[in-house]
């Protein structure tokens, strides 16, 4: 993949290789490569690490809740933090 600047104003910009760019004198813009999404996932990224892992932590403190909000047994309440940790460690996060 090769590197390019947008070079010249706002209304007549181009884009040029990196080797001929370096010689102009005009300002030059970075282009990221992905068009700006890295911030985007690597931000989705911290949500995720962040919030699953103290969920999964602390569901002890929600289990008897979930028991009597959804009327269960806790041997079936048991397979929500079972199968949201078996879905965090199977994407490779955990």
């Amino acid at each position: 993949m090769e590197l390019i600047f947008l070079v010249g104003s706002e209304e007549n910009r181009s884009e040029l290789p990196i080797e001929l760019a370096k010689d102009l004198e005009y300002d030059t813009i970075w282009v990221a490569p992905d068009g700006g999404w890295g911030w985007w996932v690597l931000f989705g990224s911290i949500v995720v690490n962040i919030l699953i892992p103290g969920t999964v932590k602390s569901f002890g403190v929600l289990f008897i809740e979930f028991i009597e909000a959804f009327d269960t047994s806790p041997s079936a309440a048991a397979w929500i933090p079972a199968l949201s940790y078996w879905l965090y460690s199977s994407t490779g996060e955990g």
